[in-house]
């Protein structure tokens, strides 16, 4: 699940790194508290994927899909490709690779059976 970890977490690290820079750049404080509170459900469930509990996929897909979702909507209303379109694409971009790899694992833990 090293793959799992190392996806959530540099998805967390963009959001916390998004947070920061509207926070530097338009003072925005909630985006900043939004951007720390989202990252750290994503190192949470990091912290569960790596004690193989089936919660810590679930935590990090359900953020991942609250934000697609989110950032989808802020996109369809402002149709501003920065930062809404891009962070709807890459929330979904991820939330379909932590996908994949969920799917793999499984097949792959049926095999050694």
């Amino acid at each position: 699940m090293k793959k799992m970890s190392l996806l959530y977490g540099t998805y967390a690290a963009l959001l916390l790194i998004g947070g920061i820079i509207g926070f530097l750049a338009a003072g925005s404080i909630p985006s900043l508290i939004a951007s720390s509170l989202m990252a750290l459900l994503l190192v949470f469930s990091i912290y569960l994927v790596e004690k193989s509990k089936p919660s810590g996929v679930l935590l990090g897909q359900a953020v991942m899909l609250f934000l697609f979702l989110f950032f989808g909507v802020r996109f369809y209303n402002s149709l501003k490709i920065m930062p809404s379109g891009v962070m709807a694409l890459v929330s979904l971009t991820t939330l379909l690779a932590s996908s994949y790899l969920t799917k793999t694992q499984k097949t792959l833990s049926k095999k050694r059976r």
